[in-house]
């Protein structure tokens, strides 16, 4: 009766560590399961910065082309702004010139 009472006895014990390794074995499911839940938002949120920073990176490459167009067109500018001076320094040196004529033609 000792061995079946000291068995019995073993038998319990070892389904209440079962039970209690049950127990942890479930909480411990539960985190891993809120943990991967939390690694999916992380993964999306990564994912969006990873978009968001292609988007920036392409305004950016779209702002670099534009400042080099515009630097391109300052300076075609300059260069027309360069030929209309000398244009109009020209075109009053041959109106000097022409009122000169019309007054030596007078004159004569």
């Amino acid at each position: 009766e000792q061995e079946i009472a000291a068995k019995t006895k073993k038998n319990e014990d070892m389904f209440l560590k079962l039970g209690k390794y049950q127990r942890d074995y479930g909480v411990l499911e539960a985190k891993n399961g809120d943990l991967e839940a939390k690694l999916g938002s992380y993964t999306t949120q990564i994912k969006e910065i990873n978009k968001r920073t292609m988007e920036l990176q392409q305004v950016t490459d779209d702002r670099d082309r534009a400042l080099a167009d515009v630097e391109a067109l300052e300076k075609k500018l300059i260069k027309l702004n360069e030929k209309i001076a000398k244009l109009k320094s020209r075109n009053r040196k041959m109106k000097d010139r022409i009122k000169n004529l019309l007054l030596t033609i007078e004159e004569y």
